[in-house]
């Protein structure tokens, strides 16, 4: 079950996310760039998932993206009630009402693996959590695409845990057993291949 660090993230969380003054639902792409990961798996890039992990997925709207650009119905766990509720039906069924904690211990004890996992969750891990989650990740994804909660780049969020920079993501990544993926001009995919 969830284990809530802070009071249950509610509606008002998403009717003025990130103090934008707009719902979720009307900024989520904005925030999540979910599609600049399906880019990266669109495009030949990398090979296309045919297994999908959402994180974190709020209200669902990313999980009709990828099934509409990827062409995969993601698996995953959402920890706000108030979000799940309003998955549309057809995914929320794939998606556990639980922490991500939890849902990765029980996956990899099931010894699934999938082939891309999108989040921007990790954040509200609290920190002393990052390394365990990571190594889970490590063990039941290839592919981790991550864009979100990094120092100096993250919209303010008064449930987000670990806003550390960037370089210190990839120091987790890499110590949990990650290959950290970059442009051929050195800058960040913000895209991490399992080498477990």
């Amino acid at each position: 079950m969830a284990r809530p660090t802070k009071p249950p993230i509610d509606d008002s969380y998403y009717r003025n996310y990130a103090g934008s003054g707009r719902s979720y639902d009307s900024v989520y792409r904005d925030y999540s760039y979910s599609e600049e990961c399906a880019e990266l798996f669109s495009s030949g890039r990398y090979p296309r998932p045919k297994s999908l992990l959402v994180l974190g997925p709020a209200t669902g709207r990313v999980l009709q993206d990828f099934h509409r650009d990827l062409g995969v119905k993601a698996w995953g766990c959402e920890i706000s009630e108030w979000a799940w509720e309003r998955i549309p039906a057809e995914y929320r069924a794939r998606v556990a009402r639980a922490s991500m904690i939890d849902y990765l211990s029980e996956l990899r004890e099931s010894g699934a693996r999938l082939d891309l996992c999108f989040t921007n969750a990790l954040g509200y891990l609290a920190t002393p959590t990052v390394d365990p989650v990571l190594n889970g990740l490590a063990h039941s994804t290839r592919y981790v695409h991550f864009r979100s909660s990094f120092l100096g780049a993250a919209c303010p969020d008064p449930y987000r845990q670990t806003l550390k920079p960037y370089a210190w993501w990839v120091g987790r990544f890499e110590a949990a057993g990650f290959k950290t993926h970059f442009e051929a001009d050195g800058s960040p995919l913000y895209l991490w291949e399992s080498l477990r």
